[in-house]
């Protein structure tokens, strides 16, 4: 069985969140990991459009993205992100990501065998939210 996994990412200004997100998409392409989502717990302006567009220029533009639109910007432009954002995902802004929780729940909802990984580079938030949500029209 192929492990799934969902990653929740700042995807910020620092590298880590590039090479994490470099090595599962390596994996998915490998057939070895199924990425079913990526929750994004930092916003900045081109957050949604510069991580879709890390996607789709990595080969894999399927995975959904959500946001949690209560996430702090912590200030910065990193230059990859608005070339990322411009080249890959102009279409994209901030507003057209899912709600992370919602996306969490979502996924976990959908998961069959309900055999899924949280991989966490970024602020808990959502990941708390997640744990004190109650039901909804995903999952009682």
């Amino acid at each position: 069985m192929t492990r799934k996994f969902i990653l929740g990412t700042d995807f910020w200004t620092d590298c880590d969140d590039c090479v994490a997100l470099r090595l599962l998409t390596r994996a998915v392409k490998a057939g070895e990991i199924s990425l079913l989502g990526v929750a994004i717990n930092a916003c900045m302006e081109h957050s949604v459009a510069s991580l879709v567009g890390f996607l789709r220029a990595d080969g894999v533009p399927d995975v959904p993205v959500g946001l949690d639109r209560d996430a702090t910007d912590y200030g910065g432009a990193p230059p990859y992100q608005k070339r990322l954002a411009e080249r890959f995902a102009p279409d994209l802004s901030n507003t057209d990501a899912e709600d992370a929780l919602s996306l969490y729940r979502r996924l976990l909802a959908e998961s069959e065998d309900g055999e899924i990984e949280l991989i966490e580079i970024g602020y808990p938030q959502v990941l708390a939210a997640l744990l004190a949500s109650e039901g909804d029209a995903y999952s009682p």
